[in-house]
Parts: structure tokens; C-alpha cells; sequence
């Protein structure tokens, strides 16, 4: 899990945990959705939503 602060170690509750991960879930959505309205294009872009679907995966399997 991505660290939310510098410093000492942060707990979140589980329900925290899982909103957390439906935010980031829907993000990857959105990021991913944005690329033909906006008419993304540029050379990084395969590697990008290559990372985001991957990101994506990885969100589901902790997903409860």
C-alpha cells in the first residue's frame, strides 16, 4: 500500500482501506476512459495504460 504521510507509521480501518481502494479504482478508470476524448497521443502512451490496467489488477485483487 502506498504510504499516505512521511513519518510514522499510518493504520486505516478497514472500511477506510477499502474506500481507499475504490478510489483508486475508479482513478484508473478515469485515467484510462480520458485517453480517446481527449485524444491522447503520444509516445508513452501503450506503456501507460499498460501500467494502468496493471495498476488496476492489482487494486481488484486486494478489492474485498
Amino acid at each position: 500500500m502506498l504510504p499516505l504521510a512521511e513519518g510514522p507509521e499510518q493504520s486505516l480501518t478497514p472500511a477506510a482501506e477499502r474506500r481507499l481502494t475504490v478510489y483508486r479504482l475508479y482513478l484508473t478508470v478515469l485515467m484510462t476512459v480520458e485517453v480517446v476524448p481527449r485524444r491522447y497521443d503520444h509516445p508513452g502512451l501503450a506503456d501507460e495504460l499498460a501500467r494502468l490496467v496493471h495498476n488496476r489488477a492489482v487494486l481488484l485483487d486486494r478489492a474485498p
